[in-house]
């Protein structure tokens, strides 16, 4: 008797189902609440330099020692420490993205995906359901989107460079492109083409509250001399017309409904230069939005959280793109579950 993938007991060409995948997502919250809790206690970092016993990571961390043991227990089996007699050893993956300090450090993140506002409305989805539209979160302040942002960078730099990949923008180029970034946020995919085309220049366009990390962001990339600031709303903006060869929105369109990103679409494409492309970064789920999860686990959370946001397939975002103008319409998929769909005017 076999286990198949989706819980299944397989035994003479029969499948028998079995409740184990259903208790595993029933259970998801705990395994988020576990992996929280160590990057918080910085659990990974204490062990990457030596604090590999519960006796050492419960003193510097000024903890209980029986407490601290069930975590870090529990974190052997989510398979990101190993035990060796009564020392913790950091599984590949956990070094790799959960020690803090190196560049692919992903524990900021943390508070993009487990905060105490999501947690709040993502428990009462069925609300959301019911009145079709978003529940009332809480407000973030300036200082908490900027701790978040700076904790997506590693996610950012490896979206950078496939979207560089897949305009052929090699290292070294002189290409000159006028590049557009619009709600730019730490400006990561503009700064990303000015690293791989060293003639090129970026217009980081976003609120005026996020721009400058954005700048501070631009000099750690060693590409603020090429760089350009321009508050604004992308509801409202002030692009100048057939000023740009290359533009850039990424993770914005999913917060409005149809018509507004018509709307939006037709600006940008006034905005560049003939000949010029426009690169969207989104979730886009399959055409009968049955088979991508995390395109369509987000959509869940643009419910909540927004009036008329959701995740759009291809052949939506290729019949706005085609009535705004474009042209040329190609979608290339990534490992991070999200697409560049990239348009030419």
């Amino acid at each position: 008797m076999l286990t198949s993938r989706y819980g299944m007991h397989t035994n003479n060409n029969c499948q028998i189902p079995n409740p184990h995948g259903i208790y595993d997502f029933l259970i998801g919250y705990w395994k988020t609440g576990i992996i929280k809790a160590a990057i918080e206690l910085e659990i990974f970092s204490g062990i990457a330099v030596g604090e590999n016993s519960v006796q050492k990571l419960a003193l510097s961390r000024g903890v209980n020692e029986r407490g601290l043991r069930v975590l870090l227990d529990s974190l052997c089996g989510l398979r990101l420490l190993n035990k060796e007699r009564e020392s913790y050893v950091l599984t590949p993956e956990a070094d790799q993205f959960l020690v803090k300090g190196k560049k692919s450090y992903l524990g900021g993140a943390v508070k993009a995906f487990v905060n105490v506002e999501d947690w709040e409305v993502m428990g009462r989805i069925e609300d959301a359901v019911k009145k079709g539209g978003p529940l009332k979160k809480g407000e973030q302040n300036p200082l908490f989107w900027q701790e978040v942002a700076r904790g997506l960078i590693p996610l950012g730099i490896s979206v950078g460079q496939a979207l560089c990949d897949n305009l052929d923008l090699r290292l070294g180029s002189r290409k000159g492109l006028r590049v557009l970034d619009i709600a730019c946020g730490l400006g990561v995919y503009g700064f990303s083409v000015l690293q791989r085309d060293c003639t090129a220049t970026v217009t980081d366009f976003d609120l005026e509250s996020v721009l400058p990390v954005a700048e501070e962001v631009a000099r750690e990339m060693g590409v603020s001399e090429r760089v350009t600031f321009q508050p604004g709303n992308i509801e409202s903006p002030d692009f100048q017309e057939n000023a740009f060869d290359l533009a850039i929105i990424s993770h914005i369109l999913q917060g409005y409904g149809p018509a507004s990103i018509q709307a939006i679409l037709g600006r940008i494409y006034r905005a560049l230069a003939p000949g010029g492309r426009l690169v969207i970064h989104e979730f886009v789920p399959d055409e009968q939005r049955a088979e991508k999860s995390l395109p369509l686990l987000f959509a869940v959370y643009m419910l909540v959280v927004t009036p008329e946001g959701g995740t759009y397939t291809f052949s939506e975002f290729t019949q706005w793109l085609t009535d705004a103008g474009f042209k040329e319409i190609t979608v290339h998929d990534l490992p991070t579950q999200t697409s560049l769909i990239i348009a030419n005017k």
